[in-house]
């Protein structure tokens, strides 16, 4: 399975967790937080939604409570008439009472019936459905049958499961076989002499905190129109849809908002919000976005797999940070409201998995190569190689140019016989650790030892184009270093400093031979053969390096090398002759 298709599954992963978890009452809960804070922040930045200025609260606050001397707001009723007669007396288009008056002996009705009378179908009055005692809580039914009870209307709110009322549905409730009306629904269809209205279900777009919408206390009006200001009251109610409630504490009539966790909104505020959105149709649409997701997923999934963790990680944040951003830009500017915390969760699902599979899989091939090239590569190739580990699986093979050097110790049968075990092991180890010194600082890679000999490729497995200047340069200076640790031990008891080397260049078959619990590195071609024929001329011909004709060719411009031509020499399995060359380093 290549990248591509392993990216767009784990994209499609990604993306299916943040639409399942779109469905689950967790999925719900995040959007919910994200929204009120898109909510609250867009109040902050004084960019919410405009008020219509037709809309106006009457509330009874503590001060009103105190102007009326604690007056149970059972005895209210007259006091509603009064401030319903100032109401229309100002030029009020419609009214509605948000408290259910629950007592109306006749000499508190008589001054409802005197306004209510005149003004048909102007005053609406709310009713509550008890859910769990399956009963609707009415005014008296001598105030019902004054008013009508079609212009009674349910004051229930609709909330989530985590009691906040972000949302309205303003179809008809069915209870007890029958269709009930919304309180906020009637005050609509009143005011703008419709019987319909624009969405029966809707995202109610809040204005603010409470205090946003404007209004006046119950108290004032009652003073102005006792003292016949009529001026004052056409100012205030004049064309307006008029809304009457409790914000006072003691009455507990509050409903949570997303302003509102900490300080619940006053019921009748949030009627209020309902009207406005109604009234000036600033929608908040639920949109998916999930195309613009999944497209951000891909690839967030791509980087998951082929970088580091700390890339990946600040990949996702800033993925992150730019689709959080980019929601809220679309929540301002089209009121558009997208699943941006299920968004995130898609983005760190996408990484996260990546992550794990990345540990599991590539990691773990990782682990692979580090144990089959470890003992070969330089430290600065072997990272090299893990930036890109499916290059150097088991079944992957290439065809690359390389250049090969063997190598061996002269007469070195002949000295082991003179020497115990034990002194030819730490001879060999000094002398191979010296060596690879050497070749790890010229990019090579040391693919075996039998005895004292060993075979090193340079331009693989990581290709380099002055591979054939490397290996040379390799092997004079270990010829260098050889004869500074001989002039150190002149009787030569404490090492091997007579070598012969044999380099050749071509293109070769790279691979690692064996499974994922076992393999090793090779080299596959007639090259390598020739390398080691190369090997066989130096001691014939006397020489310490010696290198083919196409070695040659690419490092005899080099300022730090000198050549010797040896001329035309036969080489066993194949046809002709090779020209070779002594190499030294040049002196001075």
């Amino acid at each position: 399975m290549n990248n591509k298709t392993k990216s767009l599954l784990l994209a499609l992963l990604g993306f299916s967790i943040a639409w399942v978890a779109s469905r689950t009452t967790l999925g719900e809960s995040l959007e919910y937080q994200v929204y009120d804070g898109f909510v609250r922040l867009r109040e902050r930045q004084d960019k919410g939604p405009h008020v219509d200025p037709r809309l106006l609260i009457v509330k009874v606050d503590e001060k009103s409570r105190q102007a009326l001397d604690g007056l149970p707001m059972a005895l209210w009723l007259p006091l509603y008439a009064e401030l319903f007669e100032a109401a229309f007396s100002g030029g009020a288009q419609v009214v509605g009472l948000d408290v259910i008056t629950g007592y109306a002996p006749e000499e508190l009705l008589m001054p409802f019936v005197d306004v209510a009378l005149p003004h048909p179908d102007q005053i609406v009055f709310v009713d509550f459905y008890d859910v769990e005692s399956d009963t609707i809580v009415r005014p008296t039914e001598n105030v019902r049958a004054v008013l009508g009870d079609h212009n009674l209307g349910l004051s229930n709110s609709l909330r989530d499961h985590d009691g906040v009322n972000r949302r309205q549905i303003l179809s008809d409730w069915k209870i007890q076989g029958s269709g009930h009306p919304f309180f906020s629904r009637l005050l609509y269809e009143r005011f703008q002499q419709t019987s319909e209205v624009p969405r029966e279900e809707f995202l109610i777009n809040y204005t603010g905190p409470s205090g946003t919408i404007p209004s006046v206390s119950f108290s004032d009006v009652l003073e102005w129109a006792r003292q016949g200001n009529t001026e004052k009251l056409q100012s205030v109610f004049q064309g307006r849809l008029v809304l009457i409630g409790s914000t006072a504490k003691a009455d507990q009539d509050f409903v949570l908002s997303p302003f509102s966790r900490q300080y619940p909104l006053p019921g009748v505020e949030v009627h209020a919000n309902i009207l406005n959105t109604l009234l000036t149709e600033q929608w908040l649409e639920q949109r998916g976005a999930w195309l613009w997701l999944a497209l951000i997923l891909l690839p967030m999934a791509w980087v998951s797999l082929e970088r580091p963790l700390a890339v990946s990680a600040g990949t996702c944040l800033l993925s992150s940070l730019f689709w959080i951003g980019g929601c809220y830009f679309i929540f301002l500017r089209g009121t558009v409201v997208a699943p941006t915390g299920l968004g995130v969760l898609g983005l760190v699902s996408t990484c996260l998995i990546g992550y794990l599979y990345r540990f599991n899989t590539v990691e773990k091939e990782k682990r692979r190569i580090r144990g089959v090239f470890g003992k070969y590569v330089s430290p600065d190739v072997m990272e090299a190689m893990l930036k890109f580990p499916e290059d150097h699986k088991p079944e992957t093979a290439k065809s690359q140019r390389v250049t090969v050097m063997f190598s061996d110790i002269n007469d070195f049968s002949t000295a082991c016989e003179k020497l115990e075990p034990e002194e030819v092991t730490r001879r060999l180890n000094a002398y191979f650790g010296e060596m690879t010194n050497i070749i790890y600082s010229h990019q090579g890679t040391i693919i075996r030892f039998i005895g004292d000999e060993f075979m090193v490729l340079f331009g693989a497995p990581k290709a380099n184009d002055k591979s054939e200047e490397m290996a040379v340069l390799s092997a004079v200076r270990m010829v260098e270093r050889l004869n500074q640790l001989s002039a150190k031990d002149p009787q030569g008891t404490e090492g091997f400093y007579e070598v012969k080397i044999g380099i050749h260049v071509g293109d070769m078959i790279l691979t690692s031979i064996g499974n994922e619990l076992r393999s090793d590195y090779n080299c596959i071609g007639d090259s390598t053969n020739m390398a080691a024929r190369v090997l066989s001329l130096t001691k014939p011909l006397g020489a310490t390096v010696l290198i083919s004709e196409d070695v040659k060719e690419k490092v005899e411009k080099h300022p730090d090398l000198e050549f010797k031509d040896l001329g035309l020499h036969p080489v066993k399995g194949r046809r002709g002759e090779i020209r070779v060359f002594e190499a030294f380093l040049k002196k001075g």
